[in-house]
This record gives structure tokens, C-alpha cells and sequence, in this order.
């Protein structure tokens, strides 16, 4: 937040280092998320047998974790250029309709509203772009918003996806397999981060090593 808002009257410095900081902290959490599916195999086994039955319940919730990530950018957004009220009425503009949703949805079962909710936040992360940022935000690119939530999404799931297939691919589904799984995704996840290193490399250089001058 302090960064935003010191670099919003340069509009170049303010996308560059949104774009690291965004880039970054997606990535680690796409990241986190991946290998919580790729060790679902796992975790199922670590848990109870009852828990077996909820295993649609667990990747639905980590779908529903994507979208609340990728949604999540647009207060500090609105916040680092003064747009506090703007975010206010957003707020206010979607709530009744997710309770309405989620109180309907919740009658059926937990997946439904889970499903539910997860395409009200995939839709809110659309809008977001086009009804708040294009109208009220003055300092970010075009589609930024949502090019730079999507691409670190695809580069977890490319990496996540070659995984499990090779998982699918083994005879059987082992702690080893697992564990070996987990190490190819990570080997292939840091390749892929390679190609990320500018934005990397700004994240280093314009924050981490200079928060003291804050």
C-alpha cells in the first residue's frame, strides 16, 4: 500500500510495480494451492476414511480460493488512489445478491454452494475490470487487473496439470508417488517463475531492499 500510493502520480512505476507485487504473491499462492491438490491422494489418507467422501468438497473450495485470490486485488487498488468510497459501494453493490445466492444455494447441499459462490466471484473478478477499475482507476492499465490475476494462474496450472498426469500415469498412488509428484511440480513451477524474473527482480529492488526509506 505505502509503495502504490507513493508511486500514484507516475502511472509507468505504479502498473510496474503493481505487476511484480501481483505477479509475485499469485504466484505463491496458485503455488500453495497446486501442491494442496497435487497431495490430495494424501491428505485423504492422512484423514479419517469418513473424509474420503468430500474429495469433490476439497477441489471445489480450492476453485473457490482461486477466484476469491483473484478478486482480491481491487481494494488495494481503490485504496492507494484514494477510492475508499468507490470500494464502499462495491462492497455494498454485490453483497445482497451473494446472500441471496448463498442462503438458495445452501439449501441444496455444500457443493452448490460452493459452486455457487465460486462463479459469483469468477463473475465479480469480470466486473471488477470493466464497471470499477476502467471507470474509477485512472493509473491502471487496460485488462491489467485481469491479465496480471490470470497469467500467474496459468503457469501454476500448466505446471500443476503435467503433474498429476504423470501421477495418473504411475500404477499407483504411494506416499512416494506422491512426494515425487510434488518435487516435479516444484521443478517445473521454478522453471516457469524463471521467465518471471524482471518482475521479480523489480519486487527485489524497489521493495524489499529499499523498505527502510519508507
Amino acid at each position: 500500500m505505502p509503495y502504490l500510493v507513493k508511486y500514484n502520480i507516475d502511472k509507468i512505476k505504479y502498473n510496474k510495480f503493481y505487476g511484480a507485487y501481483i505477479s509475485l504473491s499469485s504466484l505463491l499462492s496458485f503455488g500453495y494451492l497446486s501442491l494442496l491438490t497435487i497431495s490430495s491422494p494424501l491428505i485423504f489418507k492422512l484423514l479419517p476414511s469418513i473424509y474420503s467422501a468430500y474429495s469433490v468438497t476439497f477441489y471445489l473450495i480450492v476453485l473457490l480460493a482461486i477466484c476469491i485470490i483473484l478478486l482480491n486485488p481491487i481494494d488495494l487498488l481503490l485504496y492507494s488512489i484514494g477510492k475508499s468510497k468507490v470500494f464502499f459501494y462495491w462492497n455494498l453493490g454485490y453483497y445482497f445478491p451473494l446472500m441471496f445466492i448463498l442462503i438458495f444455494s445452501s439449501l441444496l447441499n455444500i457443493n452448490s454452494m460452493i459452486i455457487a459462490l465460486t462463479s459469483m466471484y469468477f463473475i465479480l473478478f469480470i466486473f471488477a475490470e470493466i464497471l470499477v477499475l476502467n471507470k474509477h482507476h485512472n493509473l491502471l492499465h487496460k485488462h491489467e487487473f485481469i491479465i496480471k490475476g490470470i497469467k500467474p494462474l496459468m503457469v501454476c496450472t500448466f505446471a500443476a496439470s503435467f503433474s498429476i498426469y504423470l501421477l495418473y500415469l504411475l500404477p499407483s498412488t504411494s506416499f512416494v508417488l506422491v512426494i515425487i509428484c510434488n518435487i516435479i511440480f516444484i521443478s517445473i513451477y521454478l522453471s516457469l517463475i524463471y521467465y518471471e524474473k524482471r518482475m521479480l527482480q523489480d519486487i527485489s529492488t524497489n521493495f524489499f531492499k529499499r523498505t527502510n526509506e519508507l
